[in-house]
């Protein structure tokens, strides 16, 4: 049975895992952020990663020393590699454009228009700082392969 659990989570970092890898290689739109060249910019200070999906389990992955480990929804060993690959793919997908709320207003949209206020993923990672980063992934873009995201 804790083997079925671990492979349960694992598939469920690997298919977030390949989602972001899709939307690094067909652009990614973004709303409400300003400065950022990429969806994270370090990640060598992480200690911290959850991943809320809709009707799925918490997910959560901390730090201890050099190695992650598994907490929520129980507590095991995670494949670091894999870990990795998804962090890799974090801080290598670029922000290809940017749009505040105030604009988007101007438009008559808002974030709820994007599947963005209530976003079908969630990931928020967590420095040794406790400073936080949360990206949610929304709908997907007019253009084949993209995904709306928001940065906070």
């Amino acid at each position: 049975m804790r083997n079925l659990k671990a492979i349960v989570v694992l598939s469920l970092l690997v298919g977030l895992l390949l989602a972001a890898n899709f939307a690094v290689r067909q652009g990614v739109g973004e709303v409400a952020v300003a400065g950022r060249r990429a969806l994270v910019e370090n990640v060598e200070g992480l200690r911290s990663i959850r991943l809320e999906r809709k009707g799925a389990p918490t997910v959560e992955l901390g730090k201890a020393g050099l190695q992650w480990r598994l907490r929520a929804p129980y507590l095991g060993s995670v494949d670091e590699q894999v870990v990795m690959r998804f962090l890799d793919t974090l801080a290598m997908t670029p922000i290809t454009d940017a749009i505040s709320d105030s604009s988007l207003l101007k438009f008559g949209r808002t974030r709820a228009d994007f599947s963005l206020l209530d976003p079908s993923v969630r990931v928020v990672l967590s420095d040794e700082n406790g400073e936080r980063d949360s990206i949610g992934f929304g709908s997907v873009t007019p253009i084949p392969g993209g995904v709306y995201a928001s940065v906070e």
